[in-house]
Order: C-alpha cells, then sequence, then structure tokens
C-alpha cells in the first residue's frame, strides 16, 4: 500500500468546493464517509472513506484546502485506478495537465480524458515489465498451433466439453447472447486456449506469473478457461508435454475487465488470429450492461448477484398424490 497525489503542476482555473466534490463522491461511492473540514488541525478542505469490496481496503481521500490537490492514501493499485479515473473525469479541463504522482514524486503520469484502466495499472506497477505485443503475438501462435495439434489436446477438450455445464457460472456463459453450450462449448475452448497461449507466451518472454496473468479476458472466456484447468491431470500432462505454463490468478486488471485496445487485445492481433470473436470477447461496458440486465432476471427468482439465494428445496408433493 503507498500513497498518491492528484494534482496539476501549477495552479489551474479551477477548484472544487467541499460540498461539491463531497457530494459526487457520495454520488458515485453511497457507502464513503465523507467530512468537510470536520479534523481539527487538519489544513485539508474535505476528508473522506471510501469502501471497496475485498480484497481490496478502505480508500483514504483527503482534498486540499486549495481544492485542487487530492491525497489518496493507502491505495493498491486497482483502488488508485479506479479513483484516477473517476477524478479524471470530473475534471472540469485538462490545462494544465494534471498528474498521478507517486508518494516520492520520482515519476508520475498525466491523465488525459481517454486514459485507460490499462494506462494507470502499468504505471502503478513497475514491476511488471510487458514484453512488446508483436514477441508475444508470435510466441503464442507458435504455442497455440503446439498445443492444438497436440493428441492430449483431443482429451482435455473432449473432456470440457462433455459436460460443459458442470463449471458454468452465474456471470459467465449466461452473459452470452442466446446462449447454447452445445454449439458454443467449441468456439469457446478455442478462444480460452487463444487466451492461455498468450498468457504462456508471456510467461516464456518474462518468467513471471503475476505479468501473464495481467491479460485479461473476458467473463465468458474466463469461465471457459477455468472448466481447463480444472481438467488438472491433463493440464499438467499437456503443460509437460509441450513445454508450456497455463496461468490464471486473480490481478488487479480483473476489476476493469476486457478491452478493445488494451496490452491483451494488441497481442491477440499480432499472433494473427484476426478481431477476437465479438459474441464471447465483451468489452467491459458491454459486460455491465448485460451483468445488470442478468441479475435483474435473477432477483426475480431470488438469487442475488449469483452467491445468494433464499431457496429453500423444499420436496414437493407427487402429482399423483394430489387431489383433483
Amino acid at each position: 500500500m503507498t500513497t498518491y497525489t492528484l494534482t496539476p503542476r501549477e495552479r489551474p482555473p479551477w477548484r472544487f468546493t467541499a460540498d461539491d466534490l463531497a457530494a459526487r463522491i457520495k454520488n458515485r461511492w453511497p457507502h464513503a464517509r465523507v467530512g468537510c473540514g470536520d479534523l481539527p488541525g487538519s489544513p485539508m478542505l474535505l476528508h473522506a472513506l471510501v469502501p471497496f469490496g475485498p480484497p481490496r481496503r478502505e480508500l483514504g481521500i483527503a482534498v486540499d484546502a486549495e481544492g485542487w490537490a487530492v491525497v489518496v492514501d493507502a491505495a493498491d493499485p486497482a483502488t488508485a485506478t479506479e479513483f484516477a479515473l473517476w477524478y479524471a473525469a470530473q475534471l472540469p479541463g485538462f490545462d494544465p495537465p494534471v498528474h498521478l504522482i507517486t508518494e516520492d514524486d520520482e515519476v508520475s503520469l498525466e491523465l488525459r480524458a481517454d486514459s485507460t484502466p490499462d494506462d494507470l495499472l502499468i504505471f502503478l506497477s513497475p514491476h511488471l515489465a510487458r514484453p512488446d505485443p508483436r514477441a508475444v503475438g508470435r510466441r503464442a501462435a507458435e504455442v497455440f498451433d503446439r498445443v492444438f495439434t497436440s493428441p492430449l489436446w483431443e482429451r482435455l477438450a473432449g473432456a470440457v466439453a462433455a459436460h460443459p455445464d458442470r463449471g458454468a457460472t452465474f456471470t459467465g456463459f449466461p452473459l452470452i447472447a442466446r446462449l447454447d453450450l452445445a454449439h458454443d462449448a467449441g468456439p469457446l475452448l478455442v478462444e480460452a486456449m487463444h487466451a492461455l497461449a498468450l498468457r504462456a507466451a508471456v510467461y516464456q518472454l518474462t518468467g513471471s506469473d503475476e505479468t501473464a496473468a495481467t491479460l485479461v479476458v473476458p467473463l465468458p472466456v474466463d469461465n471457459m478457461i477455468r472448466l481447463i484447468l480444472a481438467q488438472h491431470t491433463l493440464c499438467l500432462q499437456t503443460a509437460h508435454q509441450l513445454g508450456v505454463r497455463f496461468v490464471a490468478q486473480p490481478t488487479d486488471w480483473d476489476y476493469f475487465g476486457w478491452r478493445r485496445g488494451d496490452y491483451t487485445h494488441q497481442c491477440f492481433l499480432a499472433a494473427d488470429w484476426g478481431e477476437p470473436d465479438e459474441r464471447y470477447w465483451l468489452d467491459a461496458d458491454e459486460t455491465a450492461r448485460r451483468l445488470k440486465t442478468l441479475n435483474s432476471r435473477y432477483v426475480d427468482i431470488g438469487i442475488r448477484r449469483g452467491i445468494q439465494h433464499n431457496l429453500r428445496f423444499e420436496p414437493l408433493p407427487d402429482p399423483s398424490m394430489v387431489a383433483i
């Protein structure tokens, strides 16, 4: 955890008032605790504590008395990125430029109207050195061809395709329009293998699981990756025989989803596979829209966010025993 500052390097022609910024923060994060000039001896205009779901922690925010410099305290890259992108969207302009500055003022990143989560996360994670997408693409194409033509792949794909419903999540496969796993399982296997080949290529070039895992994928593809990796023995045999590594682990990138033009997309195109299949490669905004629709349908039958329901599964009487 560290502290970052969001500020222009020179006095801007604008400033936030305490009430205005407090209202904006509460509108975006309704459970935030906001205080305006309520800490004795503090020169700050506003303090706020913004709760984030686990494993992320509460984020501290302080706005200086001038109303244009913001200190973001005890932030991990994901929470700092989310707040910085939100803050950039609140700015009335970018002249003078507003910078995201590290704790020791050693390096800074200029925020722009088109700044992406990928831009900020890689800046806030300097230990992750991602290779040139062209090098990743070339290596990934080789990995994919080796896996896809291996006899072990036939066994692995067959094992997954036999029961794709057993590993379906509430928010993975169901995001696909007019889903039919009898027809979608095969193409999804290919897309999942594309993603795993890209991560395997990054691992070969860097030796870092953490770096490889930053190649984020949309939820339907991630759901299929989980099904593939659930075939643990076959995955180990395939990886050992072909000398590849299948990578899947949580990263800060997961909170923001896949977006066209991001690093994953660049590497995918560099592998000469064409554009990702739009049926399965849903960008973050479309994913959010479909999740909202899906969750509203789940609520109708008592399922909340795919992690809670009130169904009792009480036994029903034998229809033959019901009086007519």
